[in-house]
Formats: structure tokens, sequence, C-alpha cells
């Protein structure tokens, strides 16, 4: 279906990831989850995998990180197939990490005992795979945890000397404020950013977030990768009305 879009333009398809310029790599990034500290589904399912079988090695194959995650993900997409299609603005997935890290105004007894009772199940967990996975789930906990696992994955790929273009985590960056995301061995890690407008990220509010939909990155001939953000003139109610028009 995208080759068709797009015409006479010339498609490749490259796994898991592709040279573009001698000093620039690019990839999903989706290797990270086997380094992220961020108790999600896959995360977590990862961390069993490593303690069942043989741990990540440093330095670390595509196919070492394949022999962890490959199932995972052949699973979900097993599961993707044949679930229903739903567009909710605000699904349980999402409203659980509303409640868990702070951002739901409501004060009821299960929400506090749901923050109050996910430290201790982080902990047992952590017992039982041998992981560090952390019980702050907020967005900067997020974008923190998300920068320090990208930075494990380039490093133990050996492609910190250069700059690597990822996305999965969706916190585009860095912005043009921030201090550049150096890697150990002198390179630059860049992440693409968001096409999903996710509200468990984005609170009402001008200008949006960095989770904000709409980051191109551009790379030229000689320059460092750069960001443009295409929708940061839209209003977080803008938003929420296009989505609710298309589901």
């Amino acid at each position: 279906m995208v080759d068709d879009w797009l015409g006479q333009a010339r498609l490749g398809i490259a796994y898991p990831g592709l040279w573009l310029r001698d000093d620039v790599y690019a990839t999903h990034g989706h290797y990270m989850d086997a380094h992220l500290k961020l108790p999600r589904a896959e995360c977590v399912a990862a961390a069993l995998m490593s303690r069942l079988g043989r741990p990540l090695p440093n330095p670390a194959t595509p196919g070492d990180y394949e022999r962890i995650l490959r199932p995972l993900y052949g699973f979900a997409y097993g599961l993707a197939q044949v679930l229903p299609v739903r567009r909710r603005r605000n699904g349980p997935f999402e409203r659980a990490w509303e409640v868990l890290a702070g951002e739901e105004r409501e004060t009821t007894l299960s929400v506090r005992a749901a923050r109050a009772g996910f430290p201790l199940a982080i902990r047992g967990l952590n017992g039982l795979l041998h992981a560090d996975f952390k019980a702050d789930v907020t967005p900067r906990a997020i974008f923190r945890t998300g920068v320090e696992a990208t930075t494990e994955m380039a490093t133990h790929l050996g492609v910190d000397d250069v700059h690597v273009i990822t996305g999965h985590t969706h916190r585009g960056g860095p912005l043009p404020e921030e201090a550049e995301w150096r890697l150990p061995r002198s390179g630059r890690l860049h992440n693409t950013g968001s096409w999903v407008f996710a509200s468990a990220f984005h609170q009402p509010g001008t200008p949006p977030n960095s989770y904000w939909p709409g980051t191109v990155t551009w790379l030229e001939d000689d320059d460092p990768p750069r960001r443009v953000q295409l929708l940061s003139s839209h209003s977080h109610e803008e938003m929420s009305d296009l989505i609710k028009r298309m589901g």
C-alpha cells in the first residue's frame, strides 16, 4: 500500500536498521525494550525471556536482540490480527498511566490504592525477574529512561560513535532548547518523535510538549539530522476534536 502512495518514488525496506550516511544510522529503536526500565508489557516480557534464557551479551548483535524480542513481537502481531480495531482517545491503558503518574486529578480510594501499591508491585517484579524496573512513570521519567535505554542499545550494537536516529519512544528530540543527546563514543542520539496523538502525554495547554505529533527529521548531505515540527500551531482542543471526528 505504501509503495502505491509513493507513485514513482523508489521505496526500500531495511531491517533492523539502515546506514543513511557513513556517519548516520537509522533504526526504529525497539531493541531498546531490552534495556528500558519502564514497566511496559513488552519490557517485562523481555526481562522474563532474559531470565529464562541467556541474558543479552555486550557487545550484542541484532541476532542477540531478536532471540529475546522476536517471540514477543510475533505474539503481539498475531494478537493484533484478530483483535477489533478501536480508535479511542483515552483508553484504559492511557488512563492507567495517568493514574499511576499522578496526572489524574481523581483522589478516590481506588486511585490512591493503585498509586500506593504500584511501587510494591514493581519491587516484587524486580525480585522475581532480577530486573531493575522503576516505579516512576511520569512523562519526565519516561523521557529519561528512554534516552538511557537507547544509549545502551547503541552501545551494545557498537554504533555509539555516529548519529543514531530512532523513534519508538515517541519523544522527539533533542529539542532546540535542549543539550545534545550524547553517546559514549562521541556519537549523537536523535528521535524522530510521534505521529500519534496520545492524550496521556498531551495535557491541555500551549505550546505543545515534546510528545506532540508531527515531527519530521531531515537529513541532508553533510549537516547533522534536524527536526521540524509541522503541527505545533494546532491546539490541544483542535487535536482532540480531530480524534473525535476520526472515531
